[in-house]
């Protein structure tokens, strides 16, 4: 491990609290760490690694090792000219744009186009649905008036019968 808790070998071993004449150069331990054989999850060739393989882990040797870790690097920073490039790409659409929004004629038009398309679908489309809703309109009146008039005669041949039930009734208790 390296960096936080001290300085630690391959081995494990901490070098903590160790003088420099222990430690040898660069803070690490004189002694090399203990190697394991292995064979390389890329190439197949046998190699020697400074930890203990594990199944299921992937192993490589130096070779391939460098191979991975520099083509990850090249992947991680592309070079810097192609981001100028497509900044400066961006910048130019960019300026275009707010040309186009800011000029006087690109309203005008923006306008137009709105104006036009509330003569040719809006206006008709309200002017139907103010004939549609007139007539449902008009359909439920008459339809009220009719269902008054039923009522009227309801309740004028409910009268009646009522009327007829107690003529019959005095002439019965009579």
């Amino acid at each position: 491990m390296g960096g936080f808790g001290g300085k630690r070998d391959f081995g494990g071993r901490s070098a903590f609290g160790k003088s420099k004449s222990q430690r040898g150069v660069g803070g690490r331990d004189k002694e090399r760490p203990t190697m394991y054989q292995a064979v390389c999850s890329d190439c197949g060739a046998d190699c020697e690694v400074p930890f203990r393989p594990t199944p299921g882990k992937l192993v490589f040797c130096d070779a391939c090792f460098r191979g991975f870790d520099q083509k990850r690097q090249e992947t991680k920073m592309p070079p810097r000219d192609n981001y100028r490039e497509q900044l400066a790409t961006v910048h130019i659409k960019l300026d275009r744009i707010l040309d186009l929004l800011q000029s006087d004629g690109f309203l005008e038009t923006a306008v137009g186009k709105i104006k036009r398309f509330e003569d040719r679908e809006i206006a008709p489309a309200v002017k139907k649905l103010e004939k549609v809703t007139q007539s449902a309109a008009e359909e439920i009146e008459s339809g009220v008036k009719s269902a008054k008039k039923i009522v009227k005669k309801v309740k004028k041949e409910a009268k009646a019968t009522i009327v007829k039930a107690k003529k019959k009734i005095n002439t019965l208790s009579a």
